[in-house]
């Protein structure tokens, strides 16, 4: 699985190398850092899971989605309880028989 590594300088803004293989150290980042960027002090380097940006996607690539959080959402408004509501007086012309009620679509709903 590719990975994210933030290569961290003595001085400026640190730089991002993305969708670095695993079976690449960060020593051998360090070293590319360190000839990408000659005049800069490498000092650190820090590894994060690649996500792909939602809004910058390749072909063949897929949002990520972190599954541990995407239950824990509330909901956000409870369901309508259309089902017991009796919708009769909206369709007088229907005959609706005795323990049968109508939907909104003037449907007859066994109750």
């Amino acid at each position: 699985m590719p990975r994210n590594v933030i290569v961290k300088f003595e001085q400026g803004e640190p730089h991002t190398y993305e969708k670095v293989p695993d079976n690449i150290s960060e020593a051998d980042v360090k070293a590319r850092a360190a000839k990408e960027f000659p005049n800069r002090k490498v000092i650190g380097t820090s590894t994060v899971a690649y996500k792909p940006d939602p809004k910058n996607l390749k072909p063949g690539e897929k949002p990520s989605v972190d599954i541990d959080q995407s239950s824990d959402k509330k909901p956000v408004a409870a369901p309508e309880e259309d089902s017991k509501k009796d919708y009769r007086a909206d369709f007088p012309t229907l005959y609706t028989p005795p323990g049968f009620i109508r939907n909104k679509r003037g449907d007859l709903i066994y109750y």
